[in-house]
């Protein structure tokens, strides 16, 4: 061992190595880009550690100190302190002070006592991680695992979108080797590429990136009722709040006889007469909140033929399409089979209850009040479609009582007033004609005041914007009519025509505004046109019922087309514009078809192998810079042949969350997330989350 004696005159410890020490001791990496002791080099500071024995635990008050006081406690200031020191390389090494050795990188290795010299530091950032996976989970979930960084203090997520041509830091930081993300919009996520950041305090390390690749298939949401059984066509109808985080489900044929909030969902004896049920998330979880039942629950209503939500989720609109009663003050008396009846429902905290069950003032037997329904975003304002409806009246609260028309259709609003709903307007086409479903389908603008209304059987043959409404050259064309109020009153501002409308096409079977009302899409589920993609040639008739969707702009009060959208894969009897959601905000745009033919599953698989007849897909679209794309290709993550998978679909407000239910799904499952291959009950149904 060396004589410690010489050591004993130093000058004392210099700031900066108290700040090395101390970062030493705090486990971070720090390397010597010149040696510790101006004399000597690592190697012969190594020699020397072997040669002293000393070391920051060796025990000796005199050469080493712990982390606790970074060996500074017992120092003295001298006069002659600066003496050996080089005015360019640094501080001189304090006697008895910890300095690091060298490996051969020229990383600190050990604790050593210093030699008189000259002192320096080298600020490290820490390795890349390594062995970065991604494991999708559901629902709608990103895991992420990764080896542990040398000298890391902490992790972030980067993120890199097909869209996008540089990494995002999400914002997350944690100090473990795995994390999970949740509420992934997972089609706006396929193709991503992610990368694990390393950081301490001085700077960060990126690792290699992992990318989404796969189908996505394992963090697809898998809902199924509480009570599932064979035939009760579980997701005929849907809606999700404008945050995503409630969900309405609609199954028309569910059999209990229970009736209100939370009854006896297994006794089966009221067949057909429907149920709704109610799904909340809270921090990435799903769980069922609620079974509702018509207050009047009977056999054959089909209670759930519609639903719609508010904003906020807290009210809840459900149509009951073949409901019997002749009058809301009789709500069991059956005296006009299958006129259909609305029930508005209300929530407090976790609670719901009816509030409200309506009818029109003069309902009639196959009037079919209920078909479709639509809410403002405050829940105030509701519109009902009545396809059966037979007046023969034009316009705006025309008289109700001939039935001239038959099943030309009418939609009614009805608005809050006080604790009480009151019926606003009776609403029929501006051409009322028999048999063209008036009220097929309807999307209410946020604030209520546009409302769009599709009669997917009208006859004219005009194309575009307010073109002739009197001639029936066109046999189930269809047509979307646009109205707007103002105050109280209703008028109608525009009756539009697809720009290729065709006998048959069927134009309006489906829409959806965005909440401004300034954007409409419209489905045509069994046009005819063989091209694929956006704004392709519209005059080729060689694909019959392949369909189409097209897009609608408002600016002012004037509408114009903006889009004539097809599948990527077009194909005979697809039925593409079955269902349509745009998003609150318009960019969004989701399309389904429910006899599309493909097996794949999941996300952005192959399109073209037809092995699963009517088993469905959806499609996703979004704008960007004024212009339409497809993003990704939507299969279910179990496909089968006739599941009908897109029958109904939802979007929330900014397009990240989606719902689309497959009401003719076979699992026995129950719940979230069930086993979705048991195929034992036929037709049960199913909802899927993306």
């Amino acid at each position: 061992m060396s004589d410690t004696s010489t050591l004993n005159d130093s000058p004392p410890l210099h700031p900066a190595l108290a700040i090395l020490i101390s970062s030493t001791f705090a486990g971070l990496q720090l390397g010597c880009s010149v040696p510790f002791c101006e004399a000597y080099d690592c190697d012969d500071i190594d020699s020397m550690a072997d040669e002293t024995g000393e070391s920051s635990d060796s025990g000796d008050s005199s050469g080493s100190a712990d982390s606790s006081d970074s060996g500074t406690s017992n120092s003295t200031t001298s006069d002659d302190s600066a003496d050996g020191a080089d005015e360019d390389t640094g501080a001189t090494c304090p006697e008895g002070t910890l300095a690091c050795p060298c490996d051969m990188n020229g990383l600190c290795e050990a604790d050593l006592s210093c030699i008189d010299g000259t002192c320096s530091q080298e600020e490290l950032s820490p390795e890349a991680p390594q062995a970065l996976t991604l494991t999708p989970s559901q629902v709608k979930r990103f895991d992420f695992s990764w080896a542990a960084s040398p000298d890391a203090q902490t992790y972030q997520i980067l993120e890199k979108l097909v869209s996008d041509g540089s990494y995002v830091n999400l914002g997350i930081e944690t100090t473990e080797t795995s994390c999970s993300l949740s509420n992934i919009p997972l089609p706006l996520r396929w193709g991503a590429s992610y990368k694990i950041q390393a950081c301490n305090d001085y700077g960060c390390s990126r690792s290699d990136p992992e990318q989404v690749g796969s189908s996505l298939k394992d963090a697809i949401g898998y809902v199924k009722a509480s009570n599932t059984d064979a035939g009760d066509l579980f997701g005929w109808s849907i809606a999700l709040s404008k945050d995503g985080g409630t969900l309405a489900i609609g199954a028309v044929n569910e059999s209990s006889s229970a009736t209100g909030i939370g009854g006896n969902s297994f006794d089966n004896s009221a067949s057909d007469s429907g149920a709704v049920y109610i799904f909340t998330q809270s921090n990435g979880e799903w769980s069922q909140q609620a079974y509702i039942k018509a207050s009047n629950a009977e056999e054959g209503d089909n209670f759930g033929s519609s639903v719609a939500l508010s904003d906020d989720g807290s009210v809840l609109a459900v149509g009951a399409s073949e409901e019997d009663s002749s009058s809301s003050n009789f709500p069991t008396n059956n005296s006009e089979p299958d006129s259909g009846a609305a029930y508005i429902f209300s929530r407090q905290g976790g609670s719901w209850a009816e509030w409200a069950y309506l009818k029109p003032a003069s309902p009639e037997s196959s009037d079919k009040f209920g078909t479709n329904i639509a809410l403002s975003g405050d829940g105030a304002t509701l519109a009902v479609g009545a396809i059966g409806e037979d007046s023969a009246a034009t316009g705006i609260d025309g008289a109700t009582a001939n039935n001239d028309a038959f099943a030309s259709g009418a939609a009614y609003i009805f608005v809050q007033e006080g604790s009480s709903w009151v019926t606003q307007a009776y609403i029929k086409a501006s051409n009322t004609d028999t048999n063209d479903y008036f009220g097929s389908s309807l999307s209410l603008s946020e604030d209520g005041d546009t409302l769009a209304i599709g009669a997917y059987r009208e006859g004219s043959d005009s194309t575009g914007v307010n073109g002739d409404e009197d001639n029936n050259d066109a046999a189930s064309a269809g047509a979307v009519y646009v109205l707007h109020r103002n105050a109280s009153n209703w008028s109608q501002q525009a009756y539009i025509k697809a720009s290729n409308a065709e006998q048959g096409d069927q134009f309006g079977k489906s829409l959806s505004l965005s909440s401004d009302g300034d954007t409409l899409a419209v489905g045509a589920y069994e046009e005819d046109s063989a091209t694929t993609g956006v704004n392709g040639a519209q005059s080729s008739n060689t694909s019959s019922e392949s369909g189409a969707v097209y897009v609608f702009i408002r600016q002012g009060s004037s509408w114009t087309q903006d889009a004539y959208v097809k599948a990527s894969n077009t194909d005979y009897g697809d039925k593409f514009g079955q269902s349509v959601a745009l998003s609150g905000d318009g960019e969004v745009l989701v399309v389904a078809t429910q006899h599309e033919d493909s097996g794949t599953s999941g996300i952005g698989e192959e399109q073209s192998d037809n092995s699963a007849s009517s088993s469905g897909a959806a499609y996703f679209f979004v704008k960007d810079a004024g212009s339409w794309t497809q993003r990704t290709y939507i299969k279910a993550p179990n496909t089968s042949a006739s599941d009908y998978f897109g029958f109904s679909l939802s979007v929330n407000q900014d397009g990240t969350s989606l719902a689309i239910g497959a009401y003719a799904e076979d699992s026995n499952a129950v719940g979230i997330s069930g086993d979705s291959q048991d195929d034992t009950a036929p037709y049960s149904g199913a909802v899927y989350l993306y």
